[in-house]
């Protein structure tokens, strides 16, 4: 039977099944390549059909806690463990899990079905369900009508959709994405993201994501750990993560924030561009400390004012949205103040203008001894 003509004969058949995802649980996890420390005391615990975003710059470990999860790297102290059961020690191909990386590593000869089903002819399964569990992963991710090209016949973004259904055609536990993404332009790789969130969500296979884009992560996370040094600096979910960050990484890290230099008022009360501003919830101090607060750019004002000593230096305009950069005297780095909506009369290079803080501060870093 033709592929299409077959596809045409289960249009009205029932839906893929969802999955019911894993719990994960990665404990104590250590790593080393001869004296650098990839990883140092991970733990992290996944609710099942949650999604995880793992984030961090180069070398901050992510990559490698995903390849431990995978089986793919043993780790040097600490457990793996998927629905209570220890797997550490345990083969990749018996760990009921899926993976999708930055090189989509379809095989070229074969067509898109073809790749898809590869495992599943590997697992002894019919050809006529092979084909059907086939088509059925193609449809949910939108190349049904595809399934008989090749890889250099499809684009970037519908290549990587081939490798992600591949991945869920041995209907995995638990789905590893390393970096899936960064190699598409920034369109495609928007309206991917948001599929692969849809279909995560419709099947309820718990997900680890690996990004380095901050964004990317806070916008189809349950929850983001933000990696550095092999360490875990923050776990918890992305409107935490950006708004009430724990560390000064953090902070400067997922999101933009401006280095200011304040004054403490005592208890929670802070002096930022000569105004009282709320100290982050939980700090406190006694008034007279010099300390430096870190202010999003979106939680400054702007306001046009000849008689002010701040400087406009440049207008990024982004559409719905500016940034505007600011030199303010006594600040060694020029401030970033992001403005929503139509831009006030006169913002232009050269024109003198009044920042001030609007809200919480981000986070206060304490003077060092």
């Amino acid at each position: 039977m033709d592929v299409m003509d077959y596809a045409a004969a289960r249009r009205d058949e029932e839906p893929l099944a969802r999955t019911r995802g894993a719990s994960v649980c990665l404990e104590g996890l250590v790593r080393r390549f001869g004296t650098t420390a990839a990883l140092e005391d991970v733990t992290l615990e996944l609710a099942p059909g949650e999604l995880v975003a793992l984030v961090g710059p180069s070398g901050s470990g992510k990559t490698t806690a995903l390849r431990v999860l995978a089986g793919l790297e043993r780790p040097d102290a600490g457990r793996v463990v998927i629905d209570g059961r220890d797997v550490t020690r345990v083969a990749t191909h018996r760990r009921q899990i899926g993976m999708v990386f930055q090189a989509y590593s379809l095989f070229p000869t074969m067509s898109a079905l073809e790749n898809v089903t590869f495992g599943l002819r590997l697992r002894g399964l019919s050809r006529t369900e092979r084909v059907r569990r086939g088509l059925e992963l193609l449809e949910l991710v939108g190349l049904a009508k595809l399934a008989n090209r090749r890889p250099h016949q499809l684009s970037g973004g519908q290549a990587q959709r081939v490798a992600l259904a591949r991945a869920l055609a041995i209907q995995p536990r638990v789905l590893l994405l390393d970096e899936p993404l960064s190699a598409l332009d920034a369109a495609v790789r928007l309206r991917l993201r948001e599929e692969i969130r849809r279909i995560q969500l419709e099947l309820g296979i718990t997900t680890v994501f690996v990004t380095h884009d901050q964004e990317e992560a806070l916008s189809i996370a349950d929850r983001v750990a933000v990696m550095r040094h092999g360490r875990i600096e923050q776990f918890a979910t992305p409107v935490e993560i950006y708004h009430a960050p724990r560390t000064p990484f953090v902070a400067s890290f997922v999101g933009r924030a401006n280095r200011i230099e304040a004054r403490t008022l005592g208890g929670t009360q802070l002096e930022v561009l000569g105004q009282p501003v709320a100290a982050p919830e939980g700090w406190s101090g006694p008034a007279g400390l010099r300390v430096v607060a870190l202010v999003r750019p979106e939680r400054l004002a702007l306001r046009m004012d000849p008689q002010a000593n701040g400087r406009i230096l440049g207008v990024l305009f982004r559409g719905a949205s500016a940034d505007i950069t600011v030199a303010w005297p006594g600040l060694p780095d020029p401030l970033v103040v992001t403005l929503a909506g139509e831009l006030p009369d006169g913002v232009a290079p050269g024109a003198p203008v009044d920042v001030r803080p609007q809200g919480q501060v981000l986070f206060v870093e304490e003077p060092t001894p």
